[in-house]
C-alpha cells in the first residue's frame, strides 16, 4: 500500500467512526429534548392529538436544525478544507527540506548492504499544491447520510415515549 492508501484508508476509517458517534451524540439529545417536552406529548395525545402528528412535529424540529447546519457545513467545508490541505502540505514540504538538508554529504563515503540508496529512494516530481473540491455528488451523498442519521435519531427516541398512554404519561411527571 503506498502512503497515499494509507491515509485515504485511515480517513475513512475516521469519518465512519466520526459518523456513528455523531449520530450517537444526535440521539441523545433528541432523547433529552423529547423526555424534558413529555408532559407537552401527554397533554397533546390526552386532548386527542394524532401520534404521528407528533412525531412528525418531532422530525420538522430536527429536520430544519439540520438543514440549517447542512447549509453552513457546505458553505464552510471547502475553504477550511483548503486550509487544511494547504498546512498539512507546508508541513510535508519542510520536513522534506529538513530530512535532505540532514543527509550525508555528497562527498563522504556511504557504505550500503543490498543495494544502491538511489534505486531505493522514489523518484517523482513534488507536489506544491493541492486542490480541495467538493462535488456536488458528494454533497449530496453526505446530506443523504445525514438525514438518514437524523431520521434515526428522531425516531427511535419517540417511539419509546409514544408506546405509552397519556395517563401514564401524565402520572410520570417529575
Amino acid at each position: 500500500m503506498t502512503p497515499i492508501q494509507n491515509v485515504a484508508s485511515f480517513a475513512n476509517v475516521i469519518v465512519v467512526i466520526t459518523a456513528l458517534a455523531g449520530g450517537l451524540i444526535l440521539a441523545l439529545l433528541v432523547l433529552l429534548s423529547i423526555r424534558e417536552r413529555r408532559f407537552e406529548m401527554g397533554v397533546l395525545l390526552s386532548l386527542g392529538e394524532n401520534k404521528a402528528k407528533l412525531i412528525g412535529q418531532f422530525l420538522v424540529e430536527v429536520i430544519m436544525i439540520g438543514m440549517i447546519a447542512f447549509s453552513i457545513a457546505c458553505i464552510t467545508s471547502q475553504p477550511i478544507g483548503q486550509a487544511v490541505t494547504n498546512h498539512m502540505l507546508a508541513k510535508e514540504v519542510q520536513q522534506t527540506k529538513d530530512n535532505k538538508e540532514n543527509e550525508s554529504p555528497s562527498g563522504a563515503m556511504v557504505t550500503t548492504f543490498g543495494g544502491s540508496t538511489d534505486v531505493d529512494k522514489p523518484k517523482g516530481e513534488a507536489i506544491d499544491s493541492v486542490d480541495v473540491t467538493i462535488s456536488r455528488q458528494d454533497m449530496i451523498e453526505v446530506g443523504g447520510i445525514g438525514m438518514l442519521v437524523i431520521i434515526i435519531a428522531t425516531l427511535l427516541p419517540c417511539l419509546f415515549i409514544i408506546r405509552l398512554q397519556p395517563k401514564m404519561i401524565l402520572s410520570k411527571n417529575d
